[in-house]
């Protein structure tokens, strides 16, 4: 072959692997311009669609992995699976996290993991979806209080949800193209022995619940 015949072929090549990489390009840094979301990088108008990578959440607590699926095999998360989620068009992807995990608190991680290596396989995680263009929602999604182990969705915050935030705020708070989502779904709550606790508008708004934890 001559090297005039190979330089199209090479071209066909590179164009190739490009299209298999799939997108990869710096992710947004969405900030608040008024009453809209913008990208500072761009100045264009920002507009979150968005996916749900569960897994961070509870994995943890039941100790096979920091964040993965469950089945014979660890599965996830990888570049290859960011890349994916950024082929539908999605520009946000949403990471739910567990309390304890991240705090190391009330023997989370289970099954010897430790809080340090949640904290970098979170860090990990949210640096290749960042690779593939995306922006990363870290949302308070399992907790308990004090001596409660966070192996659910709770009505709100409790005692070590501003210690969570301090921490993980301390470790992101340089990642322009990372949001917080304080804590997911505040919800009214009835008991087993007929208690039920309401939370209102004020109560969001202002703090001071008298919301309890169900164990």
């Amino acid at each position: 072959m001559t090297a005039r015949r190979s330089i199209p072929l090479l071209l066909s090549i590179a164009a190739l692997l490009l299209l298999g990489a799939g997108p990869s390009s710096a992710a947004p840094a969405p900030t608040v311009s008024g009453n809209r979301l913008v990208d500072a990088t761009t100045g264009a108008t920002f507009v979150p669609r968005g996916v749900n990578w569960p897994s961070f959440e509870y994995a943890c607590h039941y100790g096979y992995a920091y964040g993965n699926e469950a089945g014979p095999a660890t599965v996830g998360p990888t570049d290859e699976q960011a890349r994916l989620i950024a082929s539908w068009h999605a520009n946000v992807v949403r990471v739910p996290l567990n309390q304890d995990c991240w705090l190391g608190d009330d023997g989370h991680p289970a099954g010897g993991l430790t809080a340090t290596g949640y904290r970098d396989a979170v860090a990990d995680w949210v640096g290749k979806l960042h690779a593939a263009g995306l922006v990363v929602i870290l949302d308070l999604h399992w907790s308990g209080p004090n001596g409660v182990a966070a192996d659910g969705q709770r009505m709100m915050g409790d005692d070590r949800s501003p210690a969570f935030w301090s921490s993980v705020a301390a470790r992101f708070k340089d990642d322009r193209s990372v949001l917080f989502d304080a804590f997911n779904e505040p919800f009214s709550q009835s008991f087993d022995d007929g208690t039920t606790v309401p939370l209102d508008w004020g109560c969001w708004r202002d703090g001071g619940c008298p919301a309890r934890c169900s164990t």
